[in-house]
């Protein structure tokens, strides 16, 4: 008796995967996410599967429906439980984290201070346009280089479009000689030998955190709210960032 074989499809990340999804519900295929982000838990970013609509090109995943959800953590399964997720839930732990353990973090030892400005593919992911992701990234390096016992390393989402990566890259002539692009390093090379890490959402964050690195997560970036808590965030930020004693 000859054996079944089965087929196991990965469904990358792009605007379509949900349409992939749906039509995998409606034909009977199997179907699990595995978390590999930052993932929000609030009402609206998962309506379109608790109204069982089909919302194509929505913010959230799962819009076309999972059997199997797997995260990080069971804060985030408890807060997806409550507003009524129907997918299967089960909290697997972060991969990526589970990586750390043969990481050693060297202490600070600047100055100069190598600070990890982490990047996110927020135009890519439909967060921002393509000219707001530059200006952000743009306004926290020149932050960052404004003082001038650092030396700025940043390193670009490893699916950032080509032609994106290629104007981050001209961010080094705000500081040339104090700013670094590094494209290919793998990210746990770059927790050993950096002081601090800033990011406005990633992933990278939760890492450097558990290494016990300074680390900023500038998510008002990514806000909608009025222009004053805006500036009220940046401010804080701003100000930590001139403290005399790192960080």
């Amino acid at each position: 008796m000859r054996r079944r074989r089965e087929h196991v499809r990965r469904i990358p990340r792009i605007p379509q995967q949900p349409a992939v999804l749906r039509v995998a519900e409606q034909v009977g295929a199997h179907t699990v996410r595995l978390q590999d982000g930052i993932q929000r838990a609030n009402h609206d970013h998962w309506t379109p599967l608790l109204e069982g609509q089909a919302n194509l090109y929505g913010p959230g995943p799962c819009e076309g429906g999972v059997d199997l959800l797997c995260l990080w953590c069971d804060a985030l399964a408890d807060q997806l439980r409550r507003i009524g997720v129907k997918a299967h839930i089960e909290v697997t732990g972060n991969i990526q984290l589970d990586r750390l353990v043969g990481v050693t973090r060297r202490k600070v030892s600047g100055p100069p201070y190598r600070i990890l400005l982490a990047h996110q593919c927020f135009s890519q992911l439909g967060a921002m346009w393509p000219s707001q992701e530059l200006a952000a990234f743009d306004r926290i390096s020149r932050i960052l280089l404004d003082r001038p016992d650092v030396h700025l390393v940043f390193k670009p989402h490893p699916q950032t479009h080509q032609l994106m990566a290629n104007l981050l890259s001209q961010l080094s002539r705000i500081a040339p000689d104090r700013f670094e692009f590094v494209n290919k390093t793998p990210i746990y090379e770059l927790l050993q030998s950096v002081d601090g890490v800033v990011t406005i959402s990633s992933s990278t964050s939760v890492e450097s955190a558990a290494l016990d690195i300074p680390t900023a997560r500038l998510v008002h970036y990514l806000s909608t709210s009025n222009i004053r808590v805006f500036f009220g965030f940046e401010k804080t930020f701003n100000d930590k960032g001139r403290y005399p004693v790192f960080p």
